[in-house]
């Protein structure tokens, strides 16, 4: 098993590293006003792993945990907590990640300039439903229609069958969820 530990460790630092000190900046404060919404950043890695993934993969698992345990501790620190805390998963999205993979090459699937415009709308509503998201996972509204193009690609160009429910975190979550 070839894997690279300063990748590992630089990809842990990134995500890992990055939420928590950021819940370490916003946290108190949202605390203070018993309010607001901490979101990470998940992936469909978060539940998925993939061959040479390792690094990216464990950092998104890891993202998960640390927010479930996060909401957890919100909830131990005040009973009447009404800070969110979830994690949200972008789907299939097109990044500098993906340069010169196979994946690339899966059509119509936005960018992440693309995808953070259809998405922030939604993202602020998830302060609406905290005990349906509170330290859980949540699939974007882009996610099943992303995955289902990376899917239906691997099918049609190289034969390979993906159950398409085993990509995506919390299937009906995106259609419970009202925009304001």
């Amino acid at each position: 098993w070839d894997i690279d530990l300063k990748e590992l460790q630089s990809s842990l630092m990134i995500h890992v590293g990055g939420s928590v000190l950021l819940s370490k900046c916003f946290l108190p404060g949202m605390r203070n006003l018993n309010r607001g919404v901490f979101i990470n950043i998940s992936s469909w890695a978060g539940r998925n792993g993939f061959p040479g993934g390792t690094p990216y993969v464990a950092s998104k698992f890891a993202i998960e945990g640390v927010t479930q345990c996060l909401a957890k501790e919100l909830d131990d620190l005040n009973p009447d907590n009404s800070v969110v805390a979830c994690c949200i998963s972008p789907g299939f999205v097109k990044t500098e990640m993906l340069k010169g993979s196979v994946e690339e090459q899966v059509p119509n699937v936005e960018n992440g300039n693309e995808w953070a415009d259809k998405t922030c709308d939604w993202i602020l509503t998830l302060s609406d439903a905290k005990k349906q998201y509170h330290g859980k996972s949540v699939g974007c509204p882009l996610e099943k229609e992303s995955m289902t193009k990376y899917v239906d690609f691997f099918k049609n160009n190289y034969g390979i069958e993906m159950e398409l429910q085993n990509y995506l975190h919390q299937p009906d979550a995106t259609t419970d969820v009202k925009k304001k």
